[in-house]
């Protein structure tokens, strides 16, 4: 007899297979396999491709008596025999294979689009899906909102009428009659005026035959055929006329537009993705070369980072080998390098310039940012949301600190300063644009966050009945929590993100022993922390994605359904 193969996990019928850890999985647990961030590069397969596969065969449309068995690559068409032999002359430069031989072909060749699929832009696509449904309370609220504005505005715009009808329209009305009548006035001035002026001409012209001299110097001066009939102001009385007709449109356009701009492609909120888990998960440790008693790292990718002490800023891969190295950087033990989303270094030099060093490592470093006159650079971090790069910096003499956000290209963008800081030995940014400040100060340390315009939003001050708190490296996780190392504890302490403690945080077995650092890879949720007892960084994992990004896409029982059906 066979033993049925079943899903390691549940104990339901086996469905699928991990190439990478050689686990059995049913259909549902297959896509709680795949979610998980320490199974990120595992590749599945139907459990019965295991040992080769079962083909069938796949008949022909136009002859339906004989299979399909040769592909032109070239037309992507398949063949039969007797469509071969009908089609040769036509396909006889193109690329012709057996359509098993083109099906591995492109199954292997799309085999890293699966996979990326799968582990990620399937569970992406249903944390976006997760965030649609509480926007359409949302969206419900806003238009009760806007209905609620446009009656106030409704109101005063009545209110404002009737105030227009009682008072300003008879004020308007009376100025206008006021002006006519005053029109009218002169009309009958200019009128007599003009009349006397006729009656002048009339009597002058009448008794002119025994001045004949005189009569034609007065016609010199008064030319008869150039007296008009009338004056000009004398206009009939003007036709005044209101429009009493009331549209919606008029009303709408009191009421004025209602703007609804774009915002983008939607993003898979974390909130939704990931979930803080109950313990933390040790991964593994890397021994480090190149610096000693570390102050800050600036992870680069999941399986590299940038770390430095007051001298040293190296580059180290998982393995603990030493790819790379910076020569001119900043002598002092504060943040003073950050990585790019492309994965470019960018560090405070000894001139406390912001220097760029390209991932590939091809050309030297470039200069980003010019140190500011009178101005110390402390620290620097690039924002993953934006690409913003932030610097901290500080006068001593007048006790005065900032943080400056600049643009990807090194264009200043504008400036924070806060009265809670003064000495921004490390900065980084949370995922809502929060500025998080780790700052020093010889009376009371403590870290600083202010939201992106530079409002002051809230102070840590260290963890429940532990005085003395002494923020230095500074990070925040994918659930915008920020970790922040306490050179007073000797801890690595975890906050939320409006400033509430959470815990200390720890390995089990106390693996992180004496930590100086710490820092966070996005790519795959995982925290390095320095050790520098041992020289080493432990790499561990409090976070991991929701199970339910991983359920089944379509119902594994739908064709057993169909069957019965039938």
């Amino acid at each position: 007899m066979y033993a049925a193969r079943v899903c390691k996990d549940c104990g339901a019928d086996c469905v699928f297979f991990c190439e990478t850890c050689g686990k059995d999985l049913c259909s549902v647990h297959k896509g709680v396999h795949m979610v998980d961030l320490d199974n990120a590069n595992h590749f599945v397969i139907l459990y019965r491709e295991r040992n080769g596969y079962f083909i069938k065969d796949e008949y022909c449309e136009k002859h339906p008596e004989l299979a399909c068995k040769l592909w032109c690559d070239s037309c992507d068409e398949p063949f039969c025999d007797e469509c071969w032999k009908e089609k040769k002359k036509d396909h006889e430069k193109h690329a012709m294979m057996e359509v098993f031989e083109a099906y591995k072909k492109y199954k292997e060749e799309f085999k890293p689009k699966i996979a990326q699929l799968r582990s990620e832009v399937l569970p992406y696509n249903r944390a976006i899906l997760a965030g649609i449904e509480p926007d359409i309370p949302e969206c419900e609220a806003q238009i009760a909102e806007l209905k609620e504005k446009m009656r106030d505005k409704a109101e005063r715009l009545k209110k404002y009428i009737d105030k227009c009808v009682k008072k300003k329209c008879p004020k308007r009305l009376k100025r206008l009659e006021n002006k006519i009548i005053g029109q009218l006035n002169q009309q009958c001035i200019d009128l007599q005026e003009h009349i006397d002026y006729l009656r002048e001409l009339v009597y002058r012209y009448e008794h002119s035959a025994n001045k004949p001299a005189e009569f034609l110097l007065f016609l010199k001066d008064h030319p008869l055929d150039k007296v008009p009939d009338i004056p000009e102001s004398c206009k009939e009385l003007p036709e005044m006329t209101f429009n009493t007709e009331v549209t919606k449109e008029d009303v709408l356009k009191l009421l004025g537009e209602i703007t609804v701009e774009e915002t983008g492609i939607r993003k898979p909120e974390y909130r939704f993705t990931l979930e803080r888990l109950r313990v933390v998960k040790y991964l593994g440790t890397v021994p480090v070369t190149g610096v000693k008693s570390a102050c800050h790292m600036s992870c680069k990718s999941a399986t590299e980072f940038w770390i430095s002490d007051k001298v040293n800023l190296v580059l180290i891969d998982q393995t603990g080998k030493k790819l790379s190295d910076v020569k001119d950087k900043l002598d002092k033990e504060c943040g003073v390098h950050a990585v790019t989303k492309d994965g470019d270094l960018i560090y405070i030099d000894k001139k406390s310039n912001i220097r760029k060093l390209l991932k590939d490592k091809k050309d030297k470093p470039s200069t980003l940012i010019n140190s500011k006159e009178s101005w110390e650079t402390l620290s620097v971090f690039c924002s993953f949301e934006s690409d913003d790069i932030l610097v901290g910096m500080i006068i001593h003499n007048i006790n005065r600190a900032m943080v400056v956000r600049y643009s990807s290209d090194g264009k200043e963008k504008h400036f924070i300063e806060c009265e809670h800081y003064t000495t921004p030995l490390f900065v980084t940014e949370n995922h809502n644009q929060d500025v998080v400040v780790s700052n020093h100060d010889r009376n009371s340390s403590s870290v600083v966050v202010t939201n992106g315009g530079g409002e002051y939003r809230f102070s840590f001050n260290g963890p429940p009945k532990e005085p003395g708190f002494k923020p230095r490296s500074i990070c925040v996780d994918g659930l915008s929590n920020i970790l922040v190392y306490d050179d007073n504890s000797k801890s690595i302490v975890m906050i939320d993100v409006d400033g509430h403690y959470l815990e200390i945080f720890q390995v089990q077995q106390n693996l992180i022993q004496s930590p100086r650092c710490v820092s966070y890879s996005i790519d795959n949720h995982t925290v390095f922390v320095y050790s520098s007892s041992n020289s080493h960084v432990v790499v561990s994992r409090h976070i991991n994605r929701q199970e339910y990004l991983g359920k089944p896409t379509i119902d594994p029982d739908a064709d057993k359904k169909k069957k019965k059906k039938n």
